[in-house]
């Protein structure tokens, strides 16, 4: 939804008046992008639920939007008001919290599982008395850096959890059935070496990212990495630009209990806050960007390049463009 065009929205407009409540699985624009539009505009005031981290990275990452589409061009479709409004008709939800409907659909209740992928990223189970729909997408069953695994696999390795099992109907996706992926520990080698190579020869690195969800994820991989060789922390610098970035660290680290428990001990080694990222400077215009490039006492005062991680991820817009 980062053009607000297609016939995606269209069918959306035609039957939001008639949704009996949404349940928002992840922070990023690919599942909360058309919702602020949606309430705002086509008439989806029904009830609403996300996991707490859900709820708020997923409004941080729209208010980033609203911001970055209306200084990109005339765009009316919603604004940050609008943006302020939808969330807070947004009921917060803990994972393992059942919560029955309002109303007329009070049998109905739905319950929020942990998905992987993005934190307070959701799968979720919708039970009607005797029937169970277990809605799974954009789920991972592997561990990450600062996220678990998703509930489908919370027993033993290659086990699925018992209250998963069996469901009425299961609605999930097969984005990556056919593709043979690299283990986790190899991509995040490959995704290293091809940034230390680039700093190796004194280049820039640009590293598209969405405002609030994966980006965490990718920041931590490489706040963990950057102190290991010295040579690059006095050559380039390791930012974080967006115009919401560090109220998105101030949020990470008032979520730490949503992410894979060994992020907090592995910051409570250190003395340091939870998800502190203190390799990486978060900038928040292109002038501030601009003045840690131009050298510090480590670089001895000349030019230093950068790794910069900006959104959004299909550089069409914002900082990344």
């Amino acid at each position: 939804y980062e053009d607000y065009s297609g016939e995606g929205l269209a069918r959306l407009q035609r039957i939001a008046r008639q949704v009996d409540a949404v349940l928002l699985s992840h922070p990023d624009m690919a599942h909360v992008g058309a919702y602020p539009l949606a309430y705002a505009k086509y008439g989806l005031t029904c009830p609403a639920y996300a996991t707490q981290a859900t709820h708020m990275m997923g409004a941080l990452c729209m208010q980033d939007a609203s911001k970055t589409l209306a200084a990109r061009e005339e765009f009316t479709l919603f604004n940050e008001k609008d943006v302020e409004a939808a969330f807070d008709n947004v009921t917060p939800l803990q994972y393992s919290q059942p919560k029955a409907l309002p109303g007329r659909h009070s049998h109905i209740v739905v319950t929020a599982h942990a998905a992987g992928h993005t934190i307070g990223g959701t799968i979720w189970t919708i039970n009607n008395g005797a029937e169970d729909v277990l809605y799974a997408l954009d789920y991972n069953h592997t561990k990450e850096e600062h996220l678990r695994r998703c509930s489908l696999m919370e027993g033993a390795e290659g086990m699925l959890s018992r209250r998963l099992t069996k469901p009425t109907l299961l609605i999930t996706d097969a984005l990556n059935a056919t593709y043979n992926l690299a283990t986790r520990k190899k991509r995040v080698e490959c995704f290293l070496d091809s940034v230390g190579a680039v700093v190796k020869r004194g280049g820039n690195v640009l590293i598209p990212v969405d405002s609030a969800a994966r980006v965490l994820e990718i920041a931590y991989v490489l706040n963990e990495w950057w102190p290991r060789e010295r040579s690059r922390r006095d050559t380039h610098a390791l930012c974080l630009l967006g115009g919401s970035a560090r109220k998105m660290r101030s949020f990470a680290q008032s979520l730490v209990g949503w992410m894979a428990s060994s992020v907090e001990g592995q910051m409570s080694d250190r003395d340091t806050k939870p998800f502190d990222l203190r390799h990486v400077s978060i900038v928040q215009t292109m002038a501030e960007l601009d003045r840690k490039m131009r050298g510090d006492t480590r670089s001895r005062g000349r030019p230093r390049r950068a790794v910069v991680l900006a959104p959004v991820e299909g550089m069409t817009m914002g900082f990344s463009q």
